[in-house]
């Protein structure tokens, strides 16, 4: 089964009254549409020797990515050490926390971002889980980078 990161429409479900109006801070919107990379090939995505997961990962980012999506990538990718969602979202600036927690959380089920055995201080004190791009990851931003140029 193939998936895209497009399935699930953008605003779904109920909102709190604090929320974005529709259009900011989500992928809907000029500039935040699913982006094609026809010239992304799963094929040389993972390796023959890469495990099952890596291929299926391979596959799933090959339709589209969003915008917003290439953003918290990018942030990651820059920090490979790892960043929590705050720091995330401090890196990048043009998004609030939840929508950068979303976006991880979509790359993370793509194996692309994964937790790592850490915990950081959050800005409110409690512990936030460590989060850092993976091989596949890494392997996608570079392919995002080349292609933009």
């Amino acid at each position: 089964m193939q998936l895209s990161f497009d399935e699930v429409p953008v605003g779904a479900g109920p909102q709190p009254a604090s929320s974005p109006a529709h259009g900011e801070g989500s992928d809907a919107g000029a500039g935040h549409s699913p982006v094609s990379l026809p010239e992304f090939d799963p094929l040389k995505a993972a390796r023959r020797t890469d495990r099952a997961t890596s291929h299926e990962a391979a596959r799933l980012v090959a339709g589209n990515v969003t915008e917003s999506q290439k953003r918290v990538l990018a942030a990651h990718a820059a920090h490979p050490d790892g960043l929590i969602d705050h720091d995330a979202a401090a890196e990048i600036r043009t998004m609030p926390l939840g929508s950068v927690q979303k976006r991880r959380h979509a790359l993370e089920g793509a194996g692309l971002i994964e937790p790592i055995d850490e915990k950081r201080l959050s800005p409110f004190g409690t512990p936030a889980t460590v989060y850092r791009i993976t091989t596949d990851g890494q392997r996608l931003h570079a392919r995002l980078v080349e292609a933009a140029a």
